[in-house]
């Protein structure tokens, strides 16, 4: 968090300092509401992301050369979703306009949407939560038209980089994710922060000399959220026997002592399309 504060001053210091010793330009403050739709994402849990643990092996006539066996992943394989639900969100943002065709804004906004870990199978839902979004931006913007024509609607398009802080509540935080094992070292979820770009379209509405309106439309892009999880289990792993499901041939015995993690494979980019309308106070 600490660094995406400092990025943020930067640019802004770039942006209220530097720019107007280029060119003649034209501050804007805008303050601005909307929607948030996350896209849900869809993950497998099974082998080799997860060895089979057993309980008992006398019958397969093998002796583990350190040890105990743990655990028994059966309950945790399966096919899931991680679900979304719409949610709000809302912020201020700071701009400015040159004579050409180029813009530039530095935003922060907050919001919420409630997601759940579904099951696909059977379609229960495993875990609820609703992370509180924080999200800091920096994006240029082209005007085809040019940024402060005679007219009323400025069209642009527009791209961004900065910061997202997925933070989650004390409660939340405090329960036991139900796809982490009883041998992991991390069984709860943790605040994810994520570097997001985002590209995106829109149009300010010129009221008068000192007011209008502005309606925006982004796709926030990260990887994929896994709140403190890694997407891979880490080596070496727990004292355990590793069967192929397939044939039951055992593969090998890892010594125990040392952590393990339960991964979550959740993988490429998480979308969050947002659309918001604002009110613009020029200065």
């Amino acid at each position: 968090m600490r660094t995406i504060v400092r990025w943020s001053v930067s640019a802004a210091t770039i942006l209220l300092f530097a720019l107007p010793a280029i060119a003649q330009v034209q501050y804007r403050l805008e303050f601005y509401g909307g929607v948030t739709i996350p896209k849900d994402k869809d993950f497998e849990i099974g082998f080799p992301q997860f060895p089979v643990f057993v309980h008992d092996i006398s019958d397969l006539g093998v002796t583990l050369p350190s040890g105990r066996l743990v655990g028994n992943l059966d309950p945790v394989r399966g096919s899931y979703t991680h679900d979304f639900s719409p949610g709000g969100h809302g912020g201020i943002r700071i701009g400015v306009d040159s004579k050409g065709h180029f813009g530039q804004d530095i935003d922060y906004s907050y919001g919420t949407y409630a997601s759940k870990i579904v099951n696909r199978a059977s379609g229960e839902s495993l875990f609820s939560f609703t992370p509180r979004v924080h999200q800091i931006s920096w994006n240029a913007l082209w005007y085809p038209g040019g940024a402060q024509s005679e007219g009323k609607v400025f069209p642009y398009l527009t791209l961004g980089v900065g910061g997202t802080v997925n933070s989650l509540s004390q409660r939340t935080a405090n329960q036991t994710f139900p796809l982490s094992l009883e041998e992991s070292s991390q069984r709860h979820l943790r605040t994810d922060n994520t570097f997001t770009f985002n590209a995106g379209f829109g149009a300010r509405f010129r009221l008068n000399k000192r007011y209008g309106i502005r309606v925006d439309v982004r796709d926030y892009m990260s990887r994929s959220l896994r709140y403190g999880f890694p997407k891979v289990p880490g080596e070496p792993l727990p004292a355990i026997l590793q069967v192929d499901p397939t044939t039951g041939e055992l593969l090998r015995v890892l010594r125990e002592g040392t952590p393990f993690e339960s991964p979550l494979p959740i993988g490429g980019l998480f979308h969050r399309i947002t659309a918001s309308v604002g009110f613009v106070y020029y200065f």
